[in-house]
């Protein structure tokens, strides 16, 4: 599947399927408005997140590729998120509490981004090498 179509789309809608559930369970009510935020908040860390899965997809393997790019994605949205809150309330980034609060939220993202790295891998086009050794030939199987 294209980089460029699963994670901006599909990234934001498998976190707001995963708070939506986590919230119904929890609650009992649903949470649209804590789905929406999460949403608006989701997508601008979506996009670099795909490129930075394009970038480790020509040097590592899916399986290894998956963890990296979640577990960045969840460091990205943390440093968004404290950067929105340090400039619109300056005094909540100094609690701890906000701060545990915050990479508590960033958690929701190691899934659906490491869900959307694999999916977006392309098993069948292979980049073959440039040069090819003499004497070397191809086998099919």
């Amino acid at each position: 599947m294209n980089r460029a179509l699963v994670f901006p789309l599909l990234g934001p809608a498998l976190v707001v399927l995963e708070v939506r559930i986590l919230t119904d369970l929890a609650h009992g009510t649903s949470g649209v408005f804590v789905a929406y935020l999460v949403t608006v908040l989701t997508l601008p860390v979506s996009v670099p997140a795909g490129l930075l899965d394009r970038g480790l997809a020509r040097s590592l393997p899916a399986l290894l590729r998956a963890p990296l790019t979640a577990a960045i994605s969840t460091i990205i949205s943390v440093v968004f998120v404290l950067a929105v809150l340090s400039a619109v309330f300056p005094e909540a980034t100094s609690m701890s509490s906000a701060i545990d609060d915050v990479i508590g939220a960033g958690l929701f993202l190691l899934l659906p981004m490491g869900v959307c790295s694999l999916l977006s891998n392309d098993c069948n086009n292979r980049r073959r090498p440039v040069v090819v050794r003499p004497g070397y030939e191809e086998r099919t199987a």
